[in-house]
């Protein structure tokens, strides 16, 4: 069957002006990560250093967009988060380093101002750490920049 959300907006398509994008609806994810359940829905775990989570055709991105995404931390290593456009090896938009948050079960906001054009871009998160675990991934948004 279906899901519904596929049903109306087709496979890998996403809109920035949504007011969440899942990080369970991703197109194409390293080997390895996978979706759990929990108090707020889902989140990916099994993220490693060097992973990744792709998002194509993201239409209605502003210029310079600022992207929010909720991860968790439980490791005393930090986990730079970077953002490039279409593929792990597209062009750097955008870099965040994500503390321990307080636990993997802690999900805390972050923000990156990105360096990109308007229109519709595919993004891939790309996660580096020295940690087992890096962290896991909830969700992200977009909001204008300032």
């Amino acid at each position: 069957m279906t899901d519904d959300f596929i049903k109306k907006v087709g496979v890998g398509q996403y809109d920035a002006t949504w007011k969440t994008i899942k990080g369970e609806w991703f197109f194409d994810a390293s080997d390895g990560i996978v979706k759990k359940e929990n108090a707020d829905g889902f989140e990916l775990r099994g993220i490693k250093d060097g992973s990744h989570l792709t998002f194509p055709k993201i239409c209605n991105m502003p210029a310079n967009a600022l992207l929010k995404f909720r991860v968790a931390n439980g490791n005393d290593a930090p986990c730079t988060v970077e953002i490039h456009q279409d593929n792990p090896k597209g062009k750097l938009l955008g870099r965040c380093v994500v503390g321990n948050t307080g636990g993997f079960n802690q999900f805390k906001s972050f923000k990156v101002a990105l360096k990109n054009t308007a229109g519709k871009h595919g993004l891939c998160f790309v996660f580096h750490t020295k940690a087992g675990e890096a962290l896991r991934f909830e969700d992200f948004r977009f909001a204008k920049a300032k």
